[in-house]
């Protein structure tokens, strides 16, 4: 996995598939929203999404007040969050 940064827009190649990297994600979210409300998450190969991402970013937006917006490349991904029903939350378009 591979997270490249511009302003508050994190572009994630690679697919997040340790504990390791889900904290990598979770600390560049972070860091972020320390100075910016809004944060871009696009991720370029990701299939799925680890539950402890979902849940995190669920945290960032009903007691952070994040505003949390999805730009996903891969079909799987985007039905997954249609299946959740989590495009809305996470604000979830297509590339």
């Amino acid at each position: 996995m591979n997270i490249l940064q511009s302003e508050n827009w994190l572009t994630i190649e690679g697919v997040v598939k340790s504990f390791a990297e889900a904290q990598l994600l979770k600390d560049r979210i972070e860091s972020i929203t320390l100075h910016n409300k809004t944060v871009v998450l696009e991720f370029k190969d990701a299939y799925s999404l680890a539950s402890t991402i979902i849940g995190y970013l669920n945290k960032k937006i009903h007691v952070d007040k994040v505003r949390v917006s999805m730009v996903v490349h891969q079909e799987e991904l985007y039905e997954l969050m249609q299946m959740l029903s989590l495009i809305q939350l996470f604000e979830v378009r297509r590339a």
